[in-house]
């Protein structure tokens, strides 16, 4: 009798083991997999970053443009011109080049 209570034991012991090594397993997977999407993370981050950076600094150039391009509209009809719309193409700013 304690011969079979030695085994059954014994048995438990293993099956414990054996669920021990496979939930360790899962756990170690996991944490390999939460390390490789912390890089990826911080790489994203850090472009991101860097996507507003040069969105800002475009933003900074498009308002200096815009500034730069209410003055040479004002010039434009300082000199005499009389349009009937504000905006101007490329071919309005070659008398300037003249």
């Amino acid at each position: 009798m304690a011969n079979l209570m030695d085994d059954s034991i014994t048995i438990e012991e293993t099956e414990v083991n054996s669920e021990f090594e496979e939930v360790f397993e899962a756990f170690n997977e996991m944490h390999k997999e939460a390390q490789r999407l912390t890089v990826s993370n911080n790489k994203l981050r850090s472009d991101l970053k860097l996507h507003i950076t040069k969105l800002a600094s475009t933003q900074s150039e498009l308002d200096k443009l815009r500034q730069e391009n209410e003055k040479l509209i004002s010039s434009y009809k300082a000199i005499g011109c009389v349009c009937a719309s504000t905006s101007l193409n490329m071919d309005d700013y070659k008398i300037f080049l003249n």
